[in-house]
C-alpha cells in the first residue's frame, strides 16, 4: 500500500501525499465546488446514457465501501501517491510536467474502473475522467487530499443516489 511505502520505504512522511492540515479548507471547499458544478452533467448523463436503473436498497457494505474506502484508497493511490510522485511541488503552475503528470493519474485512475466497458456502458469512462483530473487539479493546487476525497466520496454518494432520483 502506498502510505505504508510513503512512511517506512521513503521516510518522507504522509505530508508528501497530502495527509496534512494545510491548505486543509481550500481542498475542501475546491471539492464541494467542483461537485456541485459537475451533478447536472452527471444526473443528465445517468438518466439519458445508462439504461433504467432500478431503485435499489443499499446495503451497509456497500455503502461503506462506495462512499468511504474506495474514496479514501484510490485518492490516497493516484492523486496523494502517484500524482506527488509524478509532479513535485515546487513546480510551476502550467508546466507540461503537471499538465502530463495530471493527464497519467487520470488514466491510471480510468483503468481501474473497466468494469463499464464489460457491462456494456464505456462512455461512463468519461465522467470517470473527468473525476480524475479535477481531482488530479485540486491535489496540484492544494497539495492536500481532502478535497480530492471529498469530491469523490460525494460523486460515488451521488451515483448510488441516482436510482431513487429518476
Amino acid at each position: 500500500m502506498p502510505l505504508l511505502y510513503v512512511k517506512f520505504v521513503d521516510r518522507s512522511g504522509l505530508e508528501r501525499i497530502g495527509f496534512h492540515g494545510k491548505n486543509f479548507f481550500s481542498s475542501g471547499l475546491l471539492g464541494v465546488c467542483s461537485f456541485l458544478g459537475i451533478i447536472l452533467v452527471w444526473y443528465l448523463f445517468f438518466v439519458y446514457y445508462l439504461p433504467p436503473l432500478e431503485s435499489v436498497s443499499v446495503a451497509p457494505y456497500v455503502l461503506f465501501t462506495d462512499v468511504f474506502w474506495y474514496p479514501f484508497y484510490e485518492e490516497a493511490v493516484y492523486r496523494g501517491f502517484a500524482l506527488a510522485y509524478l509532479v513535485p511541488g515546487e513546480m510551476s503552475v502550467s508546466s507540461l510536467r503537471r499538465l502530463v503528470g495530471n493527464l497519467a493519474q487520470a488514466l491510471l485512475f480510468v483503468s481501474i474502473h473497466h468494469k463499464y466497458v464489460t457491462s456494456g456502458t464505456p462512455l461512463f469512462l468519461v465522467p470517470v475522467l473527468l473525476l480524475g483530473l479535477a481531482n488530479g487539479f485540486i491535489f496540484l493546487k492544494t497539495r492536500n487530499i481532502f478535497g480530492c476525497f471529498l469530491r469523490h466520496s460525494l460523486a460515488n454518494t451521488l451515483a448510488l443516489l441516482i436510482p431513487t432520483l429518476t
